[in-house]
C-alpha cells in the first residue's frame, strides 16, 4: 500500500458516508411508512437540493488540501469529463 493512502481513503469514506446515510435514512423511513409519499419527496428533494450541496462546500471549506496539487491526476479526472461534455452539447 501506497504510504499515506489509508488516510485518504479514510478522509473520503468521512466525506461519503453521511451522504449516502441521508438518503438510505430518507429511503428507510418512507420505504417502512414513516412518512407519507409527499413526505418522502419532500424529504428527498430537501437532502439532494439544500443539505448535501451545503454539507459539501462546509466540507470543501475546512479540508486540507497538500501544498502540492497532483495536477496530472486532477487533469485525469476531469479532461474526459469535459470532453463527454462536449461531445453531449453537440449531439
Amino acid at each position: 500500500m501506497v504510504f499515506g493512502a489509508k488516510s485518504i481513503l479514510n478522509d473520503v469514506f468521512a466525506i461519503s458516508a453521511p451522504i449516502f446515510g441521508i438518503g438510505l435514512f430518507g429511503y428507510a423511513a418512507t420505504r417502512f411508512g414513516f412518512f407519507s409519499a409527499q413526505a418522502g419527496e419532500g424529504l428527498a428533494r430537501f437532502v439532494f437540493d439544500f443539505a448535501i450541496p451545503v454539507f459539501l462546500v462546509r466540507s470543501f471549506a475546512n479540508a486540507d488540501f497538500p501544498v502540492n496539487m497532483p495536477l496530472d491526476l486532477i487533469a485525469a479526472y476531469y479532461l474526459p469529463i469535459r470532453y463527454c461534455q462536449v461531445i453531449g452539447f453537440r449531439s
